[in-house]
């Protein structure tokens, strides 16, 4: 049977911390640009671009554009976690930072 994740695509803009707190075996897809990230559970920065990616485990995440342009990262999940839906519910409630999203389950 095939794992079925849930995932999300993030417009992370340079004059912005995106702040994700994320379930186990998590993958952060760099789709456009290049972004700066760490996670909680790492003592160490990753810089990655376009075709790049990182898989975590649960914790917070921490990614912010390095270039002049937005940068988009895909946020992909195992279905059964449900730390994305979450996520979600908690950008409609904040004015602040509304980025770009777009969820779906494959």
């Amino acid at each position: 049977m095939k794992n079925k994740f849930t995932s999300i695509q993030l417009n992370v803009r340079p004059d912005r911390l995106t702040v994700l707190n994320v379930a186990d075996h998590t993958k952060l897809t760099v789709d456009c640009g290049q972004v700066w990230l760490t996670h909680g559970h790492s003592n160490q920065d990753y810089v990655l671009q376009a075709g790049a990616h990182l898989t975590v485990n649960a914790g917070k995440v921490l990614i912010d554009s390095t270039k002049a342009g937005n940068a988009w990262v895909t946020v992909s999940e195992p279905t059964q976690t449900p730390a994305l839906v979450s996520l979600v519910r908690g950008w409609s409630h904040r004015a602040q930072h509304t980025p770009a999203v777009c969820v779906c389950v494959v």
